[in-house]
């Protein structure tokens, strides 16, 4: 794959291949394009005395804007003048800035490779190795430290305008579009809005039209580096103000330490308040200074991580310490004159059947994944009220975007009181599948003795199975986890979702 920043389908230009701008550029190949022209590999005809691989170069060749064509075009020009003072390692050598009758075009250093959004992708679920995976973050900071420091930001960072060359080199593109971030104009922003609006990678003051902020590429940079860590987006691919709206919450990554989480964190905030830290301070919290910063790996030979291996919780082991609980429960059951159970004083015989079928509950969980197998097992620890009755499963169907959970409570319980209810995780996990809800009191509505709960599902979701989390309930003022209720809240896969 060849150099080409965010390639989408747009209308063909007229400039068919083989045809030569300025007698100077052979145009041989069409590398992709979107809303603002077509990039182009093209012969440099004055690099003949050069080696093969340097007679070439990256045109871009640019659409025409009818509203404003002239100030969109000096727009683009004052942007290359920002891109030439770039002279880095890790940013795309930009050129020249030319004119061939009515076409205006870009030429710039041309790179065999690979985008960044493609190699993750070829690696996903599962990350790349570690050492990579740094050595890329440290890169892609070092660029956007060199920018920054000129008063440039880049504002439309993401894994496209990424390049990892055939020789393992890691370059910026598409900083011909970046802006001073001293001081805008209204051309800037119409020039360049779009682009960065409709990006996964873009924070919340982006998309809200404000001037571009060295903030907003950490917050970019804080995604790709949390994606290129975990292989997934930290918020599912969603826009930073839907993902914020939503309640979203990244969970930390395996084998980060509490310092390093904080730090990655830090660069996820919503506020530019919240990540008001330098890209060179951010990247030393990180703690990747013990971490080569050269190249990446031939791509060819790149791997992806080697998961660590982690305690696993299988089914039988769980119901069999499960089982060994319950009958030592059963023989103090059976030694005492009587256990008192929902409010109700059963017998010994009668204790001892709730037990079995506690336990058959429980094998009937052991098929959940491990952490829903081990939450089942705090269903078993817990009791229900008297005063309340809940359904025992509730299964979402696929579409919908609210659970309900439906409450009733007994005949004989009259009063007033309010309950206390809450989610908890379990496979499913707040912010990535739901909403989750913090120990909130509610009320039984005056002469009913139903109410339901409503827990908001988060769309586009990503599940590859089926995941379950659960709500508890329990009087108000009842502290402890053992007095609650639970039902469980099961989620369809959704294979389909993006």
């Amino acid at each position: 794959m060849n150099e080409c920043p965010d390639l989408r389908a747009s209308a063909p230009l007229r400039l068919e291949l083989g045809r030569v701008l300025r007698d100077r550029y052979v145009l041989e190949q069409r590398l992709g394009g979107d809303g603002s022209g077509a990039v182009f590999k093209a012969l440099d005809r004055y690099r003949d005395g050069l080696p093969a691989p340097l007679r070439y170069v990256a045109i871009r060749v640019f659409h025409g804007h009818p509203s404003a064509p002239q100030q969109s075009l000096e727009a683009l020009r004052q942007e290359l003048q920002s891109a030439q003072m770039l002279s880095h390692e890790n940013i795309v050598k930009v050129y020249d800035f030319d004119k061939d009758g009515d076409i205006d075009f870009l030429t710039m250093e041309f790179l065999e490779g690979e985008p960044l959004s493609q190699l993750m992708q070829r690696f996903q679920p599962v990350p790349m190795a570690r050492p990579h995976a740094w050595s890329i973050i440290q890169q892609i900071a070092s660029g956007l430290e060199h920018a920054h420091v000129r008063n440039i930001v880049h504002a439309d960072l993401k894994p496209q305008n990424i390049m990892i060359t055939n020789s393992g080199e890691v370059r910026i593109l598409d900083f011909g579009a970046a802006r001073h971030f001293a001081a805008q104009s209204q051309i800037e922003l119409d020039t360049r809005g779009a682009s960065s609006a409709a990006s996964a990678y873009a924070c919340c003051e982006l998309l809200d039209g404000r001037s571009p902020d060295p903030r907003d590429d950490l917050y970019a940079l804080s995604c790709i580096a949390y994606e290129l860590l975990t292989g997934s987006h930290p918020f599912q691919r969603r826009r930073a103000n839907q993902a914020r709206d939503f309640g979203v919450v990244a969970t930390r990554p395996s084998g980060l330490s509490r310092r390093q989480w904080h730090t990655l964190a830090k660069g996820l905030s919503w506020h530019r308040a919240g990540r008001s830290i330098a890209v060179r301070e951010w990247l030393k919290r990180l703690g990747t200074a013990a971490e080569p910063a050269s190249r990446v790996a031939i791509i060819r030979d790149m791997e992806p991580a080697r998961l660590r291996g982690a305690p696993i919780f299988r089914a039988p082991a769980i119901v069999g310490l499960l089982l060994a609980i319950a009958t030592i429960w059963i023989l103090f059951a059976r030694m005492a004159p009587g256990v008192n159970v929902r409010g109700e004083t059963l017998s010994s015989a009668a204790a001892s059947d709730e037990s079995l079928n506690q336990i058959h509950s429980v094998q009937d969980a052991a098929s959940l994944p491990a952490d829903a197998a081990l939450s089942a097992a705090s269903v078993i620890q817990s009791h229900r009220r008297g005063s309340t009755i809940m359904p025992g499963d509730y299964q979402v169907e696929p579409g919908q975007h609210f659970a309900e959970i439906r409450v009733h409570r007994s005949a004989k319980a009259r009063d007033d009181s309010p309950v206390v209810w809450w989610t908890e995780a379990a496979s499913a996990k707040p912010g990535v599948d739901y909403v989750g809800q913090a120990r909130v009191a509610q009320s039984f509505p005056k002469g009913k003795d139903s109410m339901s709960f409503f827990v908001k599902l988060l769309p586009n979701a990503t599940r590859t199975q089926g995941q379950v989390f659960y709500i508890a309930i329990a009087d108000k003022g009842d502290k402890r986890a053992s007095q609650s209720t639970h039902t469980a809240v099961h989620l369809p896969s959704n294979r389909t979702a993006s």
